[in-house]
């Protein structure tokens, strides 16, 4: 998976579970962001307030970043769509964000320090964080407003309506009665390995040269050298740095031959040469987890939640919906990303 740059991973995505988009960055009409802002291209104009490309495009890095974060492939072709969920959840999120100023429910300046403190301390050098606003084409009273937003969002979404549903014991109770599949939980297996590259094209020769390298690995594990040292010094695989580590995974994930070796063998045990597309592998196990259901007990918060913001999400959308019938919406013919 591709490395999530960091201010994606700082900025709140509010509005994931909700319209499935990302918090607004849309700028108001203020003086300070039409000279923060007059160079800017913008993308769309609700109810007088400019959505500037700049946002759009934060927007449309923050929600491939969440996709990728889910491990949903993001491929070219889907990019269009992507981007115009992200105007879409960015003009949403334009018309909450007004609701919530009417509502009373305006941010102090002090908080908005805090949020941008918090940005800040993910630096070294505060060169690093000007590199950063750079990167994504934002100045600082940008990045102000953007989570001033958020928040006057988060908080009247809260208030308004997540606040407002009820949900009953009994409401949870038949939700974990309906749902069984949502709470079991399948065997995993947490195993390490060590593997030695094999091209799909490889010669005779080098197919020959790589069995008799893992061989080579092999009967040392036998006679007893440590495993994580070996994959740290001998295997072709990125995870070499953490001893061949791969955590838990469940049966899918992996090569069928790969799984198959896994899944039989106990915690401390190791196989013997495994061979997929990627090459020769010889796995240990280091850990199992059987297959079990989560007790109610331990679920019971979570599915709240859930039903917590699965019904306020449809009071949401109807709300939205509602406002954006009064609302002007123009949006403008977007030049190439």
């Amino acid at each position: 998976m591709k490395k999530i740059p960091l201010i994606i991973c700082l900025i709140p995505a509010l509005f994931i579970g909700l319209f499935y988009g990302i918090t607004a960055a849309a700028s108001s009409l203020n003086d300070e962001v039409q000279s923060d802002e007059k160079e800017g291209v913008v993308v769309a104009v609700i109810n007088g307030s400019k959505i500037y490309r700049t946002a759009l495009d934060l927007e449309v890095k923050s929600l491939t970043a969440h996709l990728l974060s889910l491990g949903d492939p993001v491929p070219k072709s889907d990019e269009p769509e992507i981007r115009k969920k992200a105007l879409e959840s960015l003009i949403n999120a334009e018309i909450l964000y007004t609701a919530g100023l009417k509502a009373g429910y305006d941010i102090d300046a002090a908080l908005i320090d805090q949020e941008i403190q918090q940005v800040k301390d993910q630096f070294e050098t505060p060169a690093d964080y000007q590199k950063m606003l750079e990167s994504i084409h934002f100045t600082e009273n940008q990045l102000r407003r953007h989570f001033k937003k958020g928040l006057v969002v988060k908080n009247f979404v809260e208030q308004e309506f997540e606040k407002k549903v009820i949900v009953t014991p009994r409401d949870i109770r038949q939700y974990y009665t309906d749902h069984p599949e949502k709470f079991n939980r399948p065997e995993e297996v947490k195993a390490s390995h060590i593997l030695i590259k094999l091209d799909e094209n490889a010669t005779p020769a080098q197919k020959i040269n790589a069995k008799k390298e893992i061989e080579t690995i092999l009967a040392q594990i036998k006679a007893g050298k440590d495993f994580a040292t070996l994959a740290k010094a001998l295997s072709q695989c990125p995870s070499n740095s953490d001893g061949g580590d791969l955590g838990y995974f469940k049966r899918g994930v992996m090569e069928k031959s790969f799984e198959d070796a896994a899944f039989s063998l106990e915690p401390g045990q190791s196989s013997g040469i495994v061979l997929t597309s990627f090459g020769y592998h010889i796995i240990t196990v280091t850990g199992k987890k059987l297959e079990s259901t989560v007790p109610f007990e331990k679920a019971e918060k979570r599915i709240q939640r859930h039903l917590t913001l699965h019904r306020s999400k449809a009071l949401l959308d109807k709300f939205v919906d509602l406002q954006r019938q009064s609302a002007t919406i123009d949006i403008e013919k977007q030049p190439e990303a």
